[in-house]
This record gives C-alpha cells, sequence and structure tokens, in this order.
C-alpha cells in the first residue's frame, strides 16, 4: 500500500508537471502573440483574429474560450482520473478485506479441525483407559474366584482325607490283637502314604494358586 502510496503520488506530480507545461505553453503562446505589432486603423475588437496570415489564427475571444475549454477538460480529466484512482484503491482495498477473511475463516477452520482431533484423542485415550480399568478388575476377580474355587476344592480334599484317616482308625480298633500286630505295620504304611498324597496334594494346590495369583 506504502509503495502504491507513492506511485499514485508520482503519477500525480507528473499529471500536474504535464498540466504545468501545457499551461506555460499556452502562456508563452499568448504573449508571443502580445509581441506581434498590431495595425489598428479602427477600434480594438476581441472577436476578430489579427490578419498575420499565422496558420490556426484566432481571435482573443476565441483563444480565452479555447483556453477556458481546455482548463475545464483537463480538470475533467484530473477528477476523473482521481475517481478512477479512489476506485481502484477502494477495490483493491475490498480485495485485501476479502482475501484477509479468506484467512481468518480458514485458520479458524484448521483450529476447529485441530480442537476436534484434539477431543477425539483424548476420548479414545480415556475409553482405553476405561477399558484396561475393567479388563484389570474383570482379570482380578476371575482370579480371586478361582482361589476361592481352590480353597474349597482344598477344605473338600483335606475334610475327605481326615474322614478316609478317622475310618480307618475305627477300622483298626475292632481288629483283634494279633491281627492288629500283623496289619498295624500295613495300616500305618497306609496312613503314611494317605499323609503323603495329603502333602503332596497340598504342595501342587499351592503352587497353582501361586500360579493362579
Amino acid at each position: 500500500m506504502h509503495r502504491e502510496l507513492q506511485e499514485g503520488l508520482k503519477k500525480r506530480q507528473d499529471e500536474l508537471a504535464a498540466e504545468l507545461a501545457k499551461k506555460t505553453e499556452l502562456i508563452r503562446q499568448i504573449r508571443e502573440l502580445e509581441k506581434i505589432p498590431i495595425q489598428r486603423t479602427r477600434g480594438f475588437d476581441p472577436t476578430e483574429a489579427g490578419g498575420h496570415g499565422l496558420m490556426e489564427e484566432m481571435s482573443i475571444a476565441e483563444l480565452r474560450e479555447r483556453l477556458e475549454f481546455q482548463k475545464r477538460q483537463q480538470e475533467q480529466e484530473v477528477e476523473f482520473k482521481r475517481e478512477s484512482n479512489l476506485t481502484k484503491k477502494e477495490q483493491e482495498a475490498q480485495k485485501l478485506m476479502d482475501e484477509a477473511a479468506k484467512i481468518e475463516e480458514a485458520r479458524n477452520r484448521r483450529k476447529a479441525q485441530n480442537d476436534q482431533r484434539r477431543m477425539k484423542k483424548q476420548s479414545d485415550a480415556d475409553s482405553l483407559a476405561a477399558k484396561t480399568k475393567a479388563a484389570r478388575e474383570k482379570g482380578l476377580l476371575e482370579v480371586h474366584g478361582q482361589i476361592e474355587t481352590k480353597k474349597k476344592e482344598k477344605a473338600a480334599e483335606e475334610a475327605r482325607l481326615a474322614q478316609e484317616l478317622k475310618e480307618i482308625r475305627l477300622q483298626r480298633q475292632y481288629l483283634n490283637a494279633n491281627a492288629a500286630m500283623v496289619e498295624e505295620q500295613a495300616w500305618k504304611q497306609l496312613e503314611a502314604g494317605k499323609e503323603r498324597q495329603i502333602r503332596n496334594n497340598q504342595n501342587e494346590r499351592l503352587i497353582e494358586q501361586c500360579g493362579a495369583n
């Protein structure tokens, strides 16, 4: 805009210089005409030509009329150029405003898109966190249920083995002394085997429970 203003000022100065040169030339011509001696035998009539045989010779009144007409014409040309320049500047200013509006609109559109992408990313992250938390809690519940099941199975197995041991002891009491003497060792071995089985089962369940935990 500064460059355009400088160009407009330079153009205006050139127009004024050309107009001044035209006026100066007209004044010079008028003065040259005034220097020519005129022989008057009668009263001066400004509407008549001098009669000196010059090309395009005209009277003072016609010259003044032409000068006034040319002055008005130059003023009209200057006014037309001024209006044209103003119109052109207004159009260029409007164009710049339209471009600025388009740029602002594109910037706002990009900002809205970035905000939308950021909100979607945050929503996806929250959803993933919620799903991860739910899956973790579900896994903990499943592990807890498995542990409780293992505990129940272990308690049932221990109760069954205890019942078997009790029955074995009762059966051993009803045996006669000799039979008890003979089979006592066998019952002891059987009892020891049962105890070993109980310990092995307990160890296996503890190992399974540790693995589940």
